[in-house]
This record gives structure tokens, sequence and C-alpha cells, in this order.
């Protein structure tokens, strides 16, 4: 989805990698008016969230798991269709939810591929068992929050998107906890208000863990050749956590530019 399938309901004025000024044509459509008022808000049709404590400056992301094909509720069922696809932290192949795949115990080098090269996406489909991490060489820039830009930190997101940082993600944390959408003891408006489903992770033996008890989501920091960032949460839990970036977990992407809604915006939290 671009920005440009939101007019006519909105002029764009300008715009940057990370925010966005739009004044309404009322003269258009009338009767679609911007929201005005602190909360958070989902368009079905943009396929996007957005949060804002001031109602001025917004934080926006996809309403679904990367590749998940419906939204998630909280009374839902687990599957692939609104959680989809785990990932390896660096690997940009998609793994699937409960499917069977093929196995491996031999670790690979991943120097080759960098941003902005034409072998960067890493097609490499068995599941690495039997060890913490996937890579015999360290490469610490593979999924590019070193190099920083959220033009680089794309993959495996479909464009327009990026995978989050552990400060985006703190910062979204801070916003909900501001607007009371969840608390510092309660975090499963996550799950209710960020529609993020409590999908957990596969371990590196490919043993299921946690699923329906806890949210773990992978941010695009690295740690060191074992170790990457995520982040937890649940109804008593929330923290940003260093794990084995061989296990399996999903990706909420991020939005590189913020939308404010309009009156067609279905309303989650306000």
């Amino acid at each position: 989805m671009t920005l440009t399938q939101i007019e006519p309901k909105a002029i764009k004025i300008w715009d940057t990698e990370v925010s966005a000024v739009y004044v309404w044509d009322t003269k258009v459509r009338p009767s679609i008016q911007p929201i005005t008022t602190a909360g958070i808000y989902h368009s079905s049709d943009l396929w996007l969230i957005s949060i804002s404590s001031d109602w001025s400056t917004w934080t926006t992301i996809a309403d679904k798991n990367l590749w998940a094909t419906v939204v998630y509720h909280d009374w839902d069922t687990l599957s692939e269709s609104n959680c989809w696809y785990y990932f390896q932290w660096w690997n940009n192949h998609p793994y699937p939810f409960t499917w069977t795949v093929t196995k491996s115990s031999t670790r690979v080098n991943p120097t080759g591929y960098w941003p902005w090269t034409v072998n960067w996406y890493w097609s490499y489909t068995p599941f690495i068992t039997g060890t913490n991490w996937w890579m015999n060489t360290y490469v610490a820039d593979l999924w590019w929050n070193v190099t920083g830009t959220n033009a680089a930190k794309q993959w495996p997101c479909d464009a327009g998107y990026h995978v989050p940082s552990g400060t985006e993600r703190d910062d979204l944390n801070a916003l909900g906890i501001s607007i009371s959408a969840w608390t510092s003891g309660d975090w499963s408006g996550f799950k209710d208000y960020l529609l993020m489903p409590y999908c957990n992770k596969r371990r590196y033996n490919w043993e299921a863990y946690g699923w329906w008890s806890t949210g773990i989501y992978w941010s695009c920091e690295w740690v060191n050749a074992k170790y990457a960032g995520g982040y937890w949460f649940n109804d008593t839990l929330n923290w940003y956590n260093q794990d084995y970036n061989n296990e399996w977990r999903c990706i909420r992407p991020f939005y590189n530019t913020s939308v404010q809604p309009d009156s067609t915006w279905t309303v989650l939290y306000q």
C-alpha cells in the first residue's frame, strides 16, 4: 500500500522517511475529516494502525504480522492466516507457522548478503537445528541496524515498511502507556489494540514455545554472532530481550511514514 491511496481524502504537503503532513480537502469529500483525538485507529483498506497521544504526531505500523493475510483479533484461533511466517534473525527466508520443513545442523556463511546487492535475499531453506545460532561467520549488519535507515531495514518486509528497532518498540510501548491503552503491569493491549497475537516462537530444536501465552517478535538489532534483539509481551510481562538468533519469531513491520487517520478509520482505543 502507498500513501497515494489515501487521497483524495488528504493532500500531502511534505513528507520525510518518518513523518508526513496532510491538509484535508473537505470540498472533495466533506464527510471525511481528519482525526483530532488521541488514540489507536485502524484502516482495513490501507492495512495500517496509527497511534497518537496528542493527535498531531502519529506512529504507524502494519495491521498484521509479516505476510499474514488476515487481521488477528483477541478471540481468534492462532493460524497461518493471522500469524503467518516465522523468521530466523538475519535470515530473510520465511518459515511456515506449522508446516514441516527441511532441517540441517550445518551452519552457513552469510558474508555475501548485504544491503543494495543482488544476492542479499537469503533463499537457503533448511531450518538449522542443533545449535543456537545459524552463522559460521559473524556479520553484524545483515538486518541493517548498523546502516540505520528505514530503507535499509526494509527486508524482508514489503516496500514502505521496515523491521523496527528496539528504540522504536520502546517508544511505542511508552506511547500506549501514556494513553492508558496498556499499563506498566499489563501489556495485553498490544494484543487487543495493536492486533498482535501471542504467537510466540519456535526454538532452535523446532519445539513450539508458549503459544497463546506471550507475543515474541524480532527487532532489527544485533548483539553478537549468537544473540539478537527482540521483545516479549503478555498480560504481566514486557521486556526487550536478547535471544538466540536461530529461533523463529514473527515480525510486525513498522510503516516508514506516519499517517494521520481520518473518519473512515475504525477506533481501536480512545
